[in-house]
C-alpha cells in the first residue's frame, strides 16, 4: 500500500462520514435523542451559529441558511422558547454579551 493509497482511503472514510452524518434524518433523530425538537432547517441554524463562534446578527443568519426574515425570526423564537440554543442572534429581540 502506498502513501497515495492511504490517503484515497482516507478520503472516502471522511466522505462517507460526512455524507452519512449531514443526512436530514440522522441529524433530526440526534436532535431528538437530546431533547430538541428541530426540523432540519432548524439543524442547519444550529451548525451555522456554531460554526459562526456561537453568535450570529439576524440578517447573516438569514442569508446563510437562506431563509426568508420571517421564517427566521420564528425559528429563533422557537429556540429561544425551547431553550435549546445558547447561541446569540443578535437583533432588536436579543442581546449578545
Amino acid at each position: 500500500m502506498t502513501v497515495a493509497d492511504g490517503v484515497a482511503g482516507i478520503h472516502v472514510a471522511l466522505v462517507r462520514v460526512v455524507s452519512e452524518w449531514t443526512e436530514s434524518d440522522v441529524q433530526a433523530q440526534i436532535a431528538d435523542g437530546v431533547g430538541v425538537a428541530l426540523d432540519p432547517t432548524g439543524i442547519r441554524a444550529v451548525y451555522l451559529l456554531g460554526l459562526s463562534g456561537g453568535a450570529m446578527g439576524f440578517t447573516a443568519l438569514s442569508e446563510r441558511a437562506s431563509m426568508s426574515r420571517p421564517t427566521t425570526s420564528k425559528l429563533v423564537t422557537r429556540l429561544e422558547t425551547q431553550g435549546s440554543s445558547s447561541a446569540c442572534v443578535r437583533d432588536a429581540r436579543s442581546r449578545c454579551g
